[in-house]
């Protein structure tokens, strides 16, 4: 059976790729083509970022439910996870009104070229 990734080393790989990608777009001379076509890609980013706060946030619930969870005060986990869960849930709110903004500038820059 082959092996689970782990999803928070795929995390550090993604943040660390972001972090490239701020540095790529630190000048000025970027061309309105690859302008629109990086906007593109990081509106698809922001698209799936949803899902996976949701995932993460379901899997927790599963291991409350499964009292899997324990505080290192020795309290009953309950509050925070639904603490948790309500952050999750802005987090996803959050999320998609980034995505829904970028994609008013996405669409136009669609049509734009370099001269």
């Amino acid at each position: 059976m082959p092996k689970q990734p782990d999803p928070a080393k795929i995390a550090r790989t993604a943040r660390d790729a972001v972090e490239q990608l701020n540095h790529a777009t630190a000048t000025p001379d970027i061309p309105a083509p690859i302008i629109s076509a990086t906007t593109q890609a990081v509106l698809s980013l922001l698209q799936h970022l949803p899902q996976t706060i949701e995932q993460l946030n379901w899997a927790l619930a599963a291991r409350q439910r499964s009292y899997e969870i324990r505080t290192d005060n020795g309290t009953d986990p309950a509050a925070a996870v639904r603490e948790v869960d309500e952050a999750m849930r802005a987090t996803v709110g959050a999320l998609e009104a980034a995505s829904s903004a970028l994609q008013r500038a996405a669409t136009p820059l669609f049509s734009m070229a370099a001269k």
